[in-house]
């Protein structure tokens, strides 16, 4: 595109000379020249730019039609990734329920064998007279049946009350029940066998004897039964030693011998300090 000289209005209106009015005339025809061949050039070019045009619409328009088949391929692809997440969700929560009923199951197996092994450690202890591990067992029963109470408890189970000594859900297993009442006519035994045990040892005074069938009250759950026994024992071994003194002292003063009472006090004093 060739320079371009323009002519300024305020000059043609100051031009007197006739020779400058003919110069600015003929830049004034050249300068119409050149803006004609611009023209020429720039009407030849729109051709070109409408060819270009039609191109980049023609390749826009492909390429547009090319990601909304993409799109359309991911979008039916994304359904199936969620559908098989949904169905992998499913058989996850079950295969998870599953082995919470297997947990379940495991550890309701596990509740039977210690029960059974309690049940068969009293009558073992019973047959050899060892009352200590025979109230060992019960115990260890017992906190079994806790165990289970709480258990239902935590989780909403339903509970039914058995005769005086624990707790069995509702639909419980024929084994279980069946261990329940086995423990149920052990723990009788026991309790016979220890109440009679303590009331031998209180008619014996022996005082070892008497501590030791006590402390089988607490496993057995007669911790109020236990504590009256061994409170009557020693406020009658009390009682009676203190009559002997008191008797020694009455003799003493019948025989005119001087009374020691400091020896008498201290005697009492020294068998409540052994009681306690």
């Amino acid at each position: 595109m060739a320079t371009r000289v323009m002519i300024d209005i305020s000059t043609l209106r100051n031009l007197s000379n006739p020779a400058d009015i003919n110069r600015l005339l003929l830049d004034a025809v050249a300068l119409e020249r050149t803006i004609d061949a611009d023209l020429e050039a720039l009407l030849c070019s729109s051709s070109q730019v409408d060819t270009a045009l039609a191109s980049l619409k023609s390749d826009t328009t492909d390429a547009l039609q090319v990601a909304k088949t993409e799109a359309a391929q991911l979008r039916s692809s994304t359904a199936d990734t969620a559908a098989l997440a949904d169905k992998v969700s499913s058989k996850v929560r079950a295969l998870d329920a599953a082995q919470s009923r297997v947990r379940s199951t495991l550890s309701r197996i596990e509740v039977v064998v210690d029960r059974s092994k309690a049940v068969e450690g009293v009558q073992s202890a019973l047959e050899r007279d060892d009352l200590e591990a025979a109230a060992g067992c019960v115990a260890r029963f017992l906190e079994i049946e806790d165990e289970e109470k709480n258990h239902r408890l935590a989780t909403g189970g339903d509970l039914v009350s058995s005769d005086k000594l624990v707790t069995v859900s509702s639909g419980v297993a024929e084994q279980e029940a069946a261990q329940v009442a086995a423990m149920v006519e052990w723990k009788g035994k026991v309790e016979k066998a220890v109440r009679a045990r303590t009331a031998a040892a209180v008619a014996a005074k022996d005082h070892a004897a008497v501590a030791r069938y006590a402390g089988l009250y607490g496993p057995l759950r007669m911790q109020s039964e236990g504590v009256e026994v061994i409170t009557n024992y020693l406020r009658g071994l009390l009682s009676e030693r203190a009559q002997v003194d008191y008797d020694a002292l009455v003799d003493g003063f019948a025989a005119g011998a001087k009374a020691d009472y400091v020896e008498t006090l201290t005697n009492l004093f020294r068998d409540v300090a052994a009681a306690i």
